[in-house]
């Protein structure tokens, strides 16, 4: 609904913000870093970096990945995660990969979805 959007997304349709500099280190403490900080709780410098923090809707542009018939998008690629959207048809699967490390968020935006199999 145009009449309720900020103007950013009417804009370009992304918002840019420094972010912390992310290291595996900080999975193992309470309190990881923040903005701000001059060193981590390990000692060393904390470094901020700038990433894509928000994307309007508008902005989002899905594209086919190999030989799918599904299309995606990515918005977010860190080491620890990452977050996009995938655009199925009724019936069509997303098909299984294993994820790692990763953490892995799930958002349905229209429709229904079975989660078929999780592997911890």
């Amino acid at each position: 609904h145009p009449e309720r959007t900020e103007s950013w997304e009417q804009q370009e349709g992304r918002v840019i913000s420094g972010v912390i500099s992310w290291r595996n280190e900080y999975d193992s403490v309470k309190h990881p870093p923040a903005i701000g900080d001059k060193v981590d709780a390990f000692g060393g410098k904390v470094d901020v970096t700038t990433e894509v923090i928000a994307v309007a809707g508008q902005a989002i542009e899905t594209r086919y990945i190999g030989t799918s018939s599904f299309r995606m998008a990515s918005f977010v690629d860190m080491p620890f995660l990452k977050a996009g959207m995938i655009d199925l048809l009724p019936g069509e699967e997303n098909p299984s990969k294993n994820s790692g490390i990763m953490r892995i968020v799930f958002v349905m935006v229209s429709g229904k979805g079975t989660l078929h199999e999780l592997l911890v």
